[in-house]
């Protein structure tokens, strides 16, 4: 019988995060959901099993997103604040941070894995600012940081 590994992708929509941003429009979105998302539900192991979970974190309350995010064994994302909610996930657990251009070089994301006691991996993803995800690179990835944490490395 296969685990399930709690594995939460987070997409970003657009929205209104402030007034300045009155067009809504979002940047750092994955452009390639529905392929990254396929590729994701099959991800397995011998023991073990992706059970993902797309996350879409505009419409919900800040007290259900650390909820979700709490749940998860592994957190996926591009570059954002979203990101700073790895800080409630068990130690131990993981976070892969997709980049592109500019955000490439900034490492607040991994700082706060490793003051939470997080596996963490950045991804670079190509295109601008909004990018797609080669997702033959995002499996072998999430499979090895699935691997590690499961031996305990």
């Amino acid at each position: 019988n296969n685990a399930a590994i709690p594995v939460g992708i987070i997409y970003r929509r657009d929205y209104l995060a402030h007034p300045r941003a009155a067009s809504g429009r979002t940047s750092r979105k994955i452009m390639n959901e529905n392929e990254v998302t396929s590729a994701l539900q099959g991800v397995s192991g011998d023991s073990w099993r992706v059970k993902l979970s797309t996350l879409s974190l505009e419409s919900i309350s800040f007290t259900e997103q650390v909820q979700i995010i709490a749940k998860q064994k592994m957190l996926i994302g591009a570059h954002g604040a979203a990101l700073s909610y790895c800080l409630w996930m068990d130690p131990g657990s993981s976070l892969l941070e997709i980049t592109s251009g500019a955000y490439a070089s900034r490492f607040h994301f991994e700082y706060f894995a490793i003051w939470a006691g997080l596996r963490y991996k950045k991804m670079q993803a190509s295109g601008g600012d909004n990018f797609q995800i080669n997702t033959g690179v995002l499996v072998e990835n999430v499979q090895g940081m699935i691997k590690d944490m499961l031996r305990g490395n």
